[in-house]
């Protein structure tokens, strides 16, 4: 009876995985097989494709430099939103979760607003903020910071600055959750001990919460490296991204296998970032159950 039981569990727990392994074929395996192989066909011109097996595609992407620029272009735009993000997001982060209160509260939910809209609508904002006659620039005038309106709007400075502000509250959220997760009692032990709040905070603090701050960085990075409607409409068609080049091959010049090329090379790198990321956290995990 115990015998048959179990059986029943068995089966039911593998009938509970079916509803899962569907949606993982149809959306995501699929899709994924059927881009994968349009990399490898010849291009024929106004959306049809040769089914013949070739690598010119690739061939082509890697010898021309106007491709890999704006793939190391991205790459770069990705890494430094990144870091840039942390060291905005730390700070932030720490403030809320330890000085709780009115004004942590209100620290947190100006940081969250722009999560509530859509990035369309985000971007015409800082459309507006970053023009010549924009509050940013006025603002800059009036303390006398800069003679004369910068150009912040068709430039990479303004794509950053965009970008920035819109991935602030993942990054945020993430380190949040990282310091939330500390016990307090660990920092007070190296106090007790005779280490003073700097000491304490960079051998004790920072490395406790480092799987927020990973977490947070592989969600601002892949967000940042596959963003689109960000430097369209900041950077007026001027900063090309991959995505943008995506939306291109695809839409303008109906080329779909190097559209196919560019896509799976973009999730090839959002997947190594999270390889690296789950790696660094597993060699976190083992040096920290070594001690």
């Amino acid at each position: 009876m115990k015998k048959k039981k179990l059986n029943m569990e068995n089966i039911s727990y593998k009938l509970s995985l079916i509803p899962g392994a569907v949606y993982m074929i149809v959306f995501f395996i699929i899709p994924l097989a059927i881009l994968i192989s349009y990399s490898f066909f010849k291009n024929k011109g106004y959306g049809r494709v040769e089914h013949t097996f070739t690598l010119e595609n690739y061939i082509d992407f890697f010898t021309t430099p106007y491709y890999l620029q704006t793939f190391l272009g991205s790459f770069v735009m990705a890494v430094v939103v990144s870091l840039l993000a942390i060291l905005i997001s730390y700070p932030l982060a720490f403030y809320i979760v330890r000085y709780k209160g009115f004004k942590a509260n209100l620290v947190s939910s100006l940081i969250m607003v722009p999560m509530l809209a859509s990035a369309v609508v985000t971007c015409f904002g800082w459309y507006i903020m970053l023009g010549q006659t924009g509050i940013i620039n006025s603002a800059l005038l009036k303390m006398h910071l800069i003679e004369a309106p910068v150009q912040f709007l068709y430039t990479r400075g303004g794509v950053y600055i965009v970008l920035l502000a819109g991935q602030l509250p993942y990054m945020t959220t993430s380190i949040m959750n990282g310091i939330a997760s500390i016990d307090e009692n660990v920092e007070n032990a190296a106090r007790t001990l005779g280490a003073g709040p700097a000491k304490t905070f960079f051998t004790v603090t920072l490395p406790l919460s480092l799987p927020g701050i990973s977490a947070g960085t592989l969600l601002v990075f892949t967000g940042v490296l596959s963003a689109y409607v960000v430097p369209i409409v900041i950077g007026g068609g001027k900063i090309n991204t991959l995505s943008s080049l995506i939306v291109n091959q695809a839409s303008t010049t109906l080329n779909w296998p190097k559209a196919a090329v560019m896509a799976f090379l973009l999730m090839v790198m959002s997947t190594l970032a999270m390889f690296l990321n789950n790696k660094l956290m597993e060699s976190k995990r083992i040096g920290g159950g070594g001690r």
